[in-house]
């Protein structure tokens, strides 16, 4: 049985690992049905993707402020070209319905879990135990479990009933310093590098987009230090990756407050690309970055972000760009970070697979 719980939860969080990469992605293009479908796929896999309804109404703050912006510039003009009417209704068309459609369909498979077991543990439905095997009631027995039976659980008399409030609290005793005892020092231990990296980088993002962050990257800034060349130059995320630097700072400060502490590497890597983009940068040696703009990076926008991290001979090459190749140029930092997130993995596979304490 813990071989298929360990199983499903592996697979449960690859899956949340895609959708959500895979939706990032989406919107970056704006909102569409396709973002609504990942959202739900998501979703149902696991309750971790609640914490995307924060792209989604970011997103729509970001066009209401774009659709401001754009009303106020053409009200300056003489004549006035923009009638209110028209922004409103963009506003509507573009924001608002599609992101209540986008929150919904991220929510709605959480609402629909935690009625079905609300129908299950509160005596909505007939309870009939012989559809579970003896090894697993005598289990729920031994363990001070509840099964469904005729008589309602605890948590169904609350003002509201969400099961899985009462089972994160009551049983995983997760909640606001829960976790705070001496006997997990090691699982602090553990989860230490992983937020240490995420906070120290989003205060360095910050440092050094501050006009931009001030601004909650709602608008442009001719601040010289904003420049991506530069700014690739000084081994730093551009200003654009503003709401994902704060979605990882997020995780990190959650994770080590108010959950199971170790849980956090794995979390963090599964939730957000920024782990993968700041690895990317830290490891560059200096002579495979370009030291100047090339002028065929201006064809597209994704050319020039490469460009810009990468030189024409290193992107052209199948192994230049290995991590055998690379690393005798890399710095002393970047392949101290690349022999910890290696040795996190093999180190963490051989202990996880033969269920040793590790996440």
């Amino acid at each position: 049985m813990y071989v298929i719980i360990n199983f499903s939860a592996a697979y449960s969080e690859s899956m949340h690992a895609a959708t959500t990469f895979l939706l990032m992605s989406c919107l970056e293009k704006g909102f569409s049905f396709k973002v609504g479908l990942l959202l739900a796929i998501s979703g149902f896999s696991r309750s971790n993707a609640l914490l995307n309804v924060g792209f989604i109404l970011y997103k729509a703050v970001k066009k209401i402020h774009m659709e401001l912006v754009f009303y106020w510039q053409a009200r300056k003009a003489q004549p006035p070209q923009h009638e209110p009417s028209s922004t409103l209704a963009n506003i509507i068309g573009d924001a608002v319905f599609p992101a209540i459609f986008c929150v919904m369909a991220a929510v709605g498979p959480f609402i629909l879990y935690q009625w079905y077991g609300f129908t299950l543990f509160c005596g909505l439905t007939k309870a009939n135990l012989r559809h579970f095997d003896l090894h697993v009631i005598d289990y729920a027995h031994n363990n001070s479990l509840k099964l469904p039976s005729h008589e309602p659980s605890e948590w169904c008399s609350y003002y509201i009933p969400i099961p899985y409030d009462y089972i994160q609290k009551h049983y995983w005793n997760v909640g606001l310093f829960r976790y705070f005892h001496w006997r997990q020092i090691p699982n602090f231990v553990l989860a230490a590098p992983m937020i240490a990296f995420v906070l120290h980088y989003s205060w360095l993002f910050f440092k050094h987009h501050r006009p931009h962050c001030f601004r909650l990257g709602l608008a442009g800034s001719s601040d010289a230090s904003s420049s991506n060349f530069h700014t690739y130059g000084a081994k730093m995320l551009p200003k654009e990756a503003f709401v994902y630097v704060v979605h990882a700072a997020f995780l990190a400060i959650f994770a080590f407050f108010f959950i199971h502490v170790q849980v956090a590497t794995r979390m963090i890597a599964s939730s957000t690309p920024v782990i993968y983009w700041w690895m990317a940068v830290l490891t560059i040696p200096n002579d495979r970055k370009p030291q100047h703009k090339q002028p065929e990076a201006a064809k597209s926008p994704r050319l020039e972000v490469l460009s810009q991290l990468e030189t024409h001979e290193n992107l052209q090459s199948n192994w230049k760009n290995l991590v055998i190749d690379e690393r005798p140029k890399m710095s002393k930092d970047a392949v101290w970070l690349l022999n910890y997130f290696v040795g996190y993995a093999c180190f963490g596979t051989v202990m996880f697979v033969n269920f040793l304490p590790w996440t």
